[in-house]
Formats: structure tokens, C-alpha cells, sequence
């Protein structure tokens, strides 16, 4: 009978011994934020001097023997210890595996929320914290159901500065659908022509944006054949732009799509006209 017991119970330790060892290899899931809070994890963040895309680093070290799988939710926030540079927010899920008792640098995605602050300083560091724009909250509702389509920078400024969605390209319905979303969640008037913008960040650190080429359609009927030629005009009246050619266009219903330079221009609303020698065939309001 004892040899017997004996066996029993070195097997049921063997036993426990697998299961301590399979738990220990599982990765455990949890938020960024509260690893750090529970000292699971020690985080040190630093930019690598952009403001958008993958700009913050975080210098990360697992405290303890097990393995993590750590969430970092959209809306986190990374606050710059220069208070005259951006706070910049995350936008998507993101997901970093640390090992047990080892140490890792991960670079994260994240978009300035401050157009108007300066990008932060190559090298600065961030203390990290949580979205309180219900604006946002509704941005990352609708992604849940939406794949993140790019430009996400010009999405995050749509909400954070109130930037015009326009600038926000029409190439695809995922594009369009974003668009569509930003516009009624901002109160813009809704448009279906896209400024493609000059972004960079001049010597003061700050961000400089000039338009560089308007793109649009316009949907109209005409009676008989014609050809039509663009002009477009300041809000003052003053010719702005006049096309070099003339298109042919059938009778009937037409999508007209144009495509015009902006280089230079002041901000401000204009007017194209479309138009079959004086004769204005239609109107097309927008602004830069």
C-alpha cells in the first residue's frame, strides 16, 4: 500500500508540475496602463521627433517572470514634457508581446492631437494617459466596424482642430465612408471634392500646411453636344484660373471630373465655373 500511495502522489505532482508550466508560457492579456500601475511593467516613453505615424518609442521592462501580451487602447494619450508641444493620441488597438524578466523597445503609432503646438522634440519624453473627447470616443465606436483607412493623421485633426474634412482624400469608399462619418461628427458642411495637402514641419518645430491640388466632380445635363472650358473665381469676383482647353462634352447627363492646381493660393472660397464660351453651364462652390 505505501508503494502504491507513493505513486499516486508523485504522479498528481507531475501532474501540477505540467499545469505551473503550460499557465506559465500562456501570455497574459492586459492594458499598457495598468501592467505599469501594478508594477508589472516599467514603461519609459521617448519621440523619435515626428508627430505622426510610428513617432513614440516605449523603452518597456517585464518586473516580472511571466509573460504579457499588453493592450494599447485608441484614445491613449502620450503627454510631451514640453507643454508647448503636442499631445499625441493612438487611434487604433495595438498589441505588444514582453517575455518574462526581459526588456524591449516597441515604437507605437500615434497622431498629433495639437495643430498648433510645436512636434515633439526628437528625444523628449511623454507620461502616458486616456482620452476625454466624447468626439473620439464615437471615431473609435465606428472603426470597431470600419477597417482604419489611411490618412489618419488628416482624421485626427478633423476632430482634435476642427480641420477641414476635405482634406481627406475621395480614393476609395473607405475614404468616403470616413469622410462622411467626420462631416456629420464635426457639423462641416458636407462636400465631395478632396484638397490634397503640402504638410511639413518648418525650423520652429511648427506645422506648416499649404494646398496643393483641388479634386472633384460635377454632375450636370445639356441639351446638345458642347464644349466647355473651366474658370474659376475668387469670392471678391476676381478671376482666379482659367483652362488652357476646351472639352467635349455629349448631350445628356455628364460626371465631370476636374483636377485643379492650388499651389500659392490664399485661403478663402471660390467658385468654378464651367462654361461653353460666356455661357455657364454650371457652378461649383468650394473653399481652400
Amino acid at each position: 500500500m505505501k508503494k502504491s500511495l507513493h505513486f499516486f502522489v508523485f504522479l498528481f505532482s507531475g501532474i501540477g508540475l505540467i499545469v505551473s508550466f503550460r499557465s506559465s508560457t500562456n501570455e497574459i492579456k492586459i492594458s499598457l496602463n495598468e501592467a505599469i500601475q501594478k508594477g508589472y511593467v516599467k514603461c519609459k516613453t521617448s519621440s523619435n521627433g515626428s508627430f505622426s505615424g510610428s513617432c513614440v518609442k516605449l523603452h518597456l521592462q517585464n518586473n516580472t517572470v511571466r509573460p504579457f501580451q499588453l493592450l494599447i487602447p485608441p484614445g491613449t494619450l502620450f503627454y510631451p514634457s514640453d507643454s508647448e508641444e503636442q499631445t499625441l493620441i493612438t487611434v487604433e488597438p495595438q498589441m505588444i508581446s514582453l517575455a518574462p524578466s526581459s526588456v524591449k523597445t516597441e515604437n507605437v503609432n500615434a497622431y498629433c492631437s495639437e495643430h498648433s503646438d510645436q512636434c515633439p522634440s526628437e528625444g523628449g519624453s511623454f507620461t502616458i494617459g486616456s482620452n476625454k473627447n466624447p468626439k473620439f470616443d464615437s471615431l473609435f465606436v465606428f472603426l470597431k466596424n470600419n477597417v482604419l483607412p489611411s490618412s489618419q493623421q488628416a482624421i485626427v485633426w478633423a476632430i482634435s482642430d476642427n480641420s477641414p474634412v476635405s482634406s481627406i482624400s475621395t480614393d476609395s469608399k473607405k475614404l468616403r465612408d470616413i469622410r462622411s462619418f467626420l462631416f456629420k461628427l464635426t457639423g462641416q458642411d458636407e462636400v465631395n471634392y478632396a484638397i490634397e495637402m503640402s504638410t511639413i514641419v518648418n525650423d520652429l518645430g511648427f506645422i506648416d500646411q499649404k494646398p496643393i491640388q483641388l479634386k472633384g466632380f460635377v454632375n450636370f445635363d445639356v441639351q446638345q453636344s458642347k464644349w466647355i472650358h473651366q474658370e474659376v473665381y475668387d469670392e471678391n469676383g476676381k478671376m482666379k484660373f482659367k483652362s488652357n482647353q476646351a472639352f467635349e462634352i455629349p448631350k445628356g447627363t455628364s460626371d465631370y471630373a476636374f483636377n485643379i492646381g492650388l499651389k500659392n493660393w490664399e485661403s478663402g472660397k471660390y467658385i468654378l465655373k464651367l462654361k461653353a464660351g460666356s455661357e455657364v453651364i454650371e457652378t461649383y462652390p468650394f473653399k481652400v
